[in-house]
């Protein structure tokens, strides 16, 4: 967490750094944009708890990292079959665009509201909640097709032998339901002249109603 909590805290205006050791110049030519995924990377190392470390790392560092266990994961009552899969199986990965995401969360009889404000009022997401996961905002110019992955993480998720993480083509918006506990989330993939250029992930704590 150490050099991504130096990164984040660096000024994204700056138009070049001196290198360590040469005291070159080291021009910037992405307008920053290492600041910003420095500050997510930052955050996503911050809310990782054991059960999720490894995918937090294998979000930040490629896919290349490797997994905590094999393909099927046995568990004290169950085994479950690990069927997620991964953007860069499908297309080149090439992130030149930002994209932001957000869920519109609604339930019979209350105000809808939107994720990120959830987590940051309660820290979670209860269950039996109609989820909307929908594009905020993004540079990237049109025209581009737009994949979901939605992932189940968690022990419950493992005895139901549910993880998912199958990534679908879809739209502006993708929806879903919280049925059951565990850290999930959420992944939105931009992909233009069959590259992927742009990619979000939004974390979706559930958490039973006490």
């Amino acid at each position: 967490m150490g050099l991504f909590g130096f990164l984040k805290d660096e000024n994204s205006s700056q138009s070049y750094w001196f290198a360590l050791g040469s005291n070159q110049r080291v021009f910037d030519r992405g307008r920053g944009k290492f600041v910003k995924k420095a500050e997510r990377a930052y955050v996503m190392l911050s809310e990782a708890n054991d059960a999720t470390i490894n995918e937090v790392l294998r979000e930040i560092l490629g896919q290349d990292f490797p997994e905590a266990d094999g393909n099927m994961r046995a568990h004290s009552f169950s085994a479950y079959r690990n069927t997620e899969e991964y953007i860069r199986d499908m297309f080149p990965v090439d992130i030149i665009y930002n994209l932001d995401i957000d869920c519109e969360v609604k339930q019979d009889g209350w105000r809808p509201n939107m994720l990120s404000k959830i987590i940051k009022t309660d820290g979670f997401l209860k269950i039996n909640k109609s989820l909307k996961f929908m594009i905020m905002s993004t540079d990237c110019p049109s025209p581009y097709d737009i994949y979901w992955k939605v992932r189940n993480v968690g022990n419950e998720a493992e005895l139901r032998d549910d993880i998912r993480g199958q990534i679908v083509k879809g739209g502006f918006s993708h929806g879903e339901n919280s049925k059951f506990k565990g850290p999930h989330y959420t992944e939105c993939y931009l992909v233009k002249n069959n590259t992927c250029v742009a990619k979000a992930k939004i974390n979706v704590p559930i958490k039973n109603p006490i």
